[in-house]
C-alpha cells in the first residue's frame, strides 16, 4: 500500500497455484513462475481495493495474503488509517508479515526468488530464515504491529525492505533481490524515525528470538571470525541521568577462522570490532566460558 499526491495506491502480488504446488510436491519447474502484480489508486483505500476488483479477471480473496508491504509515506503519513482498514477486513489474517519499504512497490513485488522458484519462495514469505542471523530487527506480523506498535511504553519495528542488485549471478542475469536493512521505528503507531542496519546494532543482543551471531574481532593485521550461539542477557541499572544501560552477556562462542593463531587471552582483551565505535564495554571476554 501507498499513499502520494493525496491518493492511496494499492497493489496486489498473485502466484499461480500450479507453480507453487509443483514445487512443493517435488516436481520440476522449467520456467519462470509467473508473477501477477495488480495496481489501482483512489481517494480511499475501499475505493483503490473496489477499483482493482474490477478490472480482475478473478475474484481477489485476501484470505490468501501473507505479506503486507507499507511505503515509507504510508509509515510516515497515514499508517493508523491504513491499519485501521486492514482491521475491519475479515479475511485478512494477523498472522501475515508485515514491511516497509522506500523502494518502488511493484519493484519490490516483481523481484525473482533464487533458481526460478515460486513467489512465494522469497524471503518477504520466510523472513525467518535471513533475519535469524547477524541482524538487530526480528520479523514482524500483523499481530505482532498491533501489540507492540499500541504501547504507551515501548515500541515497533518494521522490517525495511531494499533492492539489491548484482551480489548474485544466476546464469547471466544478475537478478534484483529484496533484502531486509534496518528498519522503521513506531511508538503508539506513530513514526519516529527510519534506522539502517549499522545504527540497529546491540539490538540483536537484546531479542528474545534465538540467534547465531557473527562477530569479527580485528586485531593487529589479521581478523579473527568467532560464531555466538546460545546466548543469555542480564540487563542491569541504567546509568543515573543518561539514557546508558548496562547489558551482561554471556554466551557460548566457537571460533570460526583464526589465521594468523591469536591467542585467546589476546581475543578476550579486544573489543569487537562491530562495537568499536560506540564506546562500548568489553563485553567480549563474556563469550568464553
Amino acid at each position: 500500500m501507498d499513499y502520494k499526491d493525496g491518493k492511496y495506491i494499492v497493489y496486489t502480488e498473485s502466484a499461480i497455484f500450479s507453480s507453487i504446488a509443483k514445487q512443493e510436491g517435488g516436481g520440476a519447474q522449467t520456467a519462470d513462475s509467473p508473477v501477477l502484480v495488480g495496481r489501482e489508486e483512489g481517494d480511499t483505500l475501499t475505493m483503490a481495493f473496489r477499483k482493482l476488483e474490477k478490472s480482475s479477471q478473478y475474484p481477489l480473496y485476501y484470505g490468501h495474503v501473507q505479506v503486507i508491504l507499507f511505503s515509507e509515506r504510508v509509515i510516515n503519513e497515514k499508517l493508523k488509517d491504513v491499519i485501521s482498514h486492514l482491521g475491519h477486513d475479515p479475511l485478512i489474517r494477523f498472522t501475515s508479515w508485515v514491511y516497509g519499504t522506500s523502494e518502488e512497490i511493484h519493484d519490490v513485488l516483481k523481484a525473482k526468488s533464487f533458481f526460478k522458484q515460486a513467489p512465494t519462495y522469497k524471503v518477504l514469505f520466510h523472513p525467518e530464515n535471513m533475519l535469524n542471523r547477524n541482524h538487530s530487527v526480528n520479523p514482524l506480523s500483523m499481530q505482532m504491529l498491533l501489540r507492540d506498535g499500541s504501547e504507551p511504553f515501548g515500541s515497533a519495528i518494521i522490517p525495511n525492505v531494499k533492492l539489491v542488485k548484482g551480489k548474485w549471478r544466476e546464469d547471466k542475469d544478475k537478478p534484483m533481490l529484496p533484502t531486509i536493512n534496518g528498519g522503521y521505528v513506531l511508538n503508539r503507531m506513530n513514526f519516529k524515525g527510519k534506522l539502517n542496519h549499522k545504527e540497529l546494532y546491540g539490538l540483536e543482543w537484546l531479542t528474545p528470538q534465538e540467534k547465531e551471531n557473527k562477530l569479527e574481532v580485528a586485531l593487529g593485521g589479521t581478523v579473527v571470525e568467532i560464531e555466538v550461539k546460545r546466548y543469555k542477557i542480564r540487563l542491569k541499572e541504567p546509568v543515573q541521568n543518561e539514557l546508558k544501560y548496562t547489558v551482561e552477556v554471556k554466551a557460548k562462542a566457537t571460533i570460526d577462522e583464526n589465521l594468523d593463531i591469536v591467542p585467546r587471552k589476546a581475543l578476550e582483551k579486544k573489543n569487537c570490532a562491530r562495537n568499536k565505535d560506540r564506546n562500548s564495554t568489553n563485553i567480549l571476554k563474556r563469550y568464553f566460558y
